[in-house]
């Protein structure tokens, strides 16, 4: 019977697990294909199908670190965080830009394509690998290619979905602010400006006026668009009066840089 081979099947799983020596892409492959049937073990199954491997224990809590997401809040904010460990302790830019670089692709990246985002230059290689053995220690990175195990909760790829679906409620929701706004790294500011344009587009030709007028204030300095959801609003409303006292605020702004 079916049932009857869940014991065999789990057995083989962990074993092959085991025979590798890091937590990378063929280690979870191998637990994932017997998924169903180490699904209900506790740790007891765990060591008594391994043949009490010492190592186990880790093997296991990896697994079950799995279905822990790792968030990123990258939208106006700069907060990550898996597990017990977050932005609030370790707060490196180069950390977060890693993270969302691996965060944008998720079949991951070969050592030298990383080094290239990343833009860690001629001993990128050298680079990649400590940077990745740090990040380790704290979120499970796959190898080969690198890329993060656990599922992504991210503010930034649930807005890409938004605005790919046409949901400009959801969008406008999730964009609190430029992405990763303190990073000067290529990739980032390309996103960046990627994000912002794919919003506006979709606001400025499918979007009400009110819709309009709160991506205007939420981007804050663009004179051409404060223009555009003040053109579109009222004479003489609420809305009309905020984008007008924007507007002069901007305008002298841009006057003083001049002078």
């Amino acid at each position: 019977a079916p049932g009857s081979l869940a014991p065999l099947r789990a057995r083989a799983g962990i074993l092959l697990a085991l025979l590798r020596d890091s937590w990378d892409g063929p280690s979870l492959q191998a637990l994932e294909s017997v998924e169903t049937s180490i699904s209900q073990l506790a740790e007891t199954g765990w060591v008594l199908m391994s043949g009490g491997d010492p190592r186990v224990s880790g093997l296991r809590k990896r697994w079950l670190e799995r279905s822990n997401p790792v968030v990123m809040r990258f939208l106006g904010e700069e907060y990550w965080s898996f597990q017990s460990a977050s932005s609030d302790a370790k707060s490196g830019l180069r950390l977060k830009e890693l993270l969302l670089v691996l965060a944008q692709h998720p079949d991951g990246l070969s050592g030298d394509q990383l080094a290239e985002l990343m833009e860690w230059g001629y001993e990128g290689q050298e680079t990649v690998r400590s940077n990745i053995r740090r990040l380790r220690n704290i979120i499970p990175i796959g190898s080969r290619p690198y890329r993060l195990l656990n599922r992504v909760e991210a503010d930034f790829i649930q807005f890409q979905t938004a605005v790919e679906a046409g949901d400009i409620d959801a969008a406008l929701s999730l964009y609190r602010g430029p992405l990763l706004h303190s990073s000067e790294l290529r990739f980032v500011q390309e996103q960046r400006f990627q994000f912002e344009t794919s919003l506006r587009v979709l606001v400025v030709n499918h979007g009400t006026p009110d819709q309009l007028k709160e991506l205007a204030l939420r981007v804050g300095d663009d004179i051409e668009l404060l223009e555009l959801a003040l053109s579109r609003q009222n004479a003489g409303s609420s809305s009309a009066t905020l984008l007008e006292a924007r507007l002069r605020v901007v305008s002298s702004l841009l006057l003083g840089e001049k002078r």
